[in-house]
């Protein structure tokens, strides 16, 4: 893994843990959700279903960015490792 790669993965790490990204994801999602349970057309309830799931897409492609480079590694970058470990536990 290059230098950039290794850097990019603590970065994904470091956006996963940051409280303004948590908050805001968690306001974006609840938003969807109330407002998914709200409509009483089909249609739009189902775009607000595809936003929420698109919102939890991005989450999990940040992390698939931070697991894959920790096993690129094979568990032998500790800060890697670390990064992923503190994600799971605030997830």
């Amino acid at each position: 893994m290059t230098h950039e790669e290794r850097m990019e993965a603590l970065e994904a790490g470091r956006i996963l843990q940051s409280a303004v990204f948590r908050r805001a994801f968690e306001r974006l999602d609840a938003r969807y959700v109330q407002a998914w349970r709200a409509s009483a057309d089909g249609v739009k309830r189902e775009d607000w279903w595809h936003k929420q799931r698109a919102l939890a897409e991005v989450k999990k492609e940040i992390f698939r960015e931070l697991q894959c480079a920790a096993l690129k590694e094979h568990g032998k970058d500790e800060a890697l490792n670390a990064a992923v470990r503190a994600v799971k536990e605030n997830a």
